[in-house]
């Protein structure tokens, strides 16, 4: 069995010998085509059992930090999972292993190291780990962030009465947008709890109408976090 991941591993490195590597980070739609079909298996195998797997993540154009963990792509992932491998990854790729290494090697381990601590910050983070799952798949991209006109009403008459505020900062208005924010920020958590918890199971085909979901979520919720932002300052002026 040795013998045989030599021999992968030997194949593979010949694969991505220096020509081949430019041609990846130049070409990477026709890479990820070949990549998805006669060298799927050899690739996959590799990954699993010799030291090329870290550059899978340095050529990825787009980093794909569940890849990165070993995990599904999920909203709501095992936090366990993540934290565990944090730690492995940072012992593996800590620079006093390496000291005696080649410099290339050593500038790969650093490369490695900070892929490892920005997954970890992005990835255990719930927020931060949404809107990296939506800007991976394209949602927060400039012209796709548009929201339902009654919601959009809504937020206007809300940001009214805190222009009133500006004036006026009243205790009792104070208080009763609070709870209309609070009431609206409750029922955005309800609607969208069955879809976070039920992505990763969810088939490819039916990802996007989930996406779709969470992206409106996302962009309420921010919205609806300015407001309250906004009245914590009035509520120390009043």
């Amino acid at each position: 069995m040795a013998g045989y991941q030599g021999i992968i591993c030997s194949a593979t490195a010949g694969l991505f010998s220096c020509a081949g590597l430019v041609w990846l980070s130049r070409n990477s739609q026709r890479a990820g085509t070949f990549l998805s079909h006669s060298g799927l298996f050899l690739l996959k195998y590799t990954y699993r059992v010799c030291w090329l797997r870290p550059l899978f993540f340095l050529l990825m154009p787009t980093t794909d930090y569940f890849a990165f963990y070993e995990l599904p792509e999920s909203f709501l992932p095992d936090e366990k999972a993540i934290k565990s491998k944090y730690y492995a990854l940072s012992r593996e790729y800590h620079p006093d292993f390496h000291a005696t290494a080649s410099p290339a090697r050593q500038q790969e381990i650093l490369t490695l190291a900070t892929l490892n601590t920005n997954a970890y910050r992005t990835l255990s983070d719930a927020d931060r780990r949404m809107a990296y799952i939506l800007q991976r798949h394209g949602l927060l991209d400039e012209g796709k962030q548009e929201l339902p006109a009654d919601f959009l009403m809504e937020v206007m008459e809300l940001n009214e009465q805190l222009m009133e505020l500006e004036f006026d900062a009243d205790p009792t208005l104070i208080n009763q947008l609070k709870n209309q924010v609070n009431t609206l920020t409750h029922n955005l958590e309800t609607g969208i709890s069955q879809v976070l918890s039920g992505y990763a199971a969810l088939p490819a085909e039916m990802r996007p109408q989930a996406l779709a979901q969470v992206q409106t979520y996302y962009l309420k919720k921010r919205y609806l976090l300015r407001i309250q932002e906004t009245l914590a300052k009035f509520a120390t002026r009043s």
